[in-house]
């Protein structure tokens, strides 16, 4: 699965699914946000015929090369 840098819905529609048929007790969790720095670096994908590096916000890229990124983990 290709997941684009933003919070995808496939990503959300597959957690519902999985969590739908748990019992209450087993729904409890821990979400974890992190900032993390990147490597400022552009490099060109062709497969997808795009160049990767770049500032995106939920699927709006801009001409600033990324330094950061934020992290979601869902335990």
């Amino acid at each position: 699965m290709n997941i684009p840098p933003k919070l995808d819905d496939r990503v959300l529609d597959s957690l519902a699914l999985k969590i739908k048929y748990l019992p209450d007790e087993a729904k409890f969790c821990t979400i974890c946000v992190d900032e993390m720095t990147l490597k400022r670096n552009l490099y060109y994908d062709i497969k997808n015929d795009e160049v990767i590096g770049f500032h995106n916000v939920n699927g709006t890229t801009s001409p600033d090369i990324a330094s950061n990124a934020y992290v979601i983990m869902l335990q």
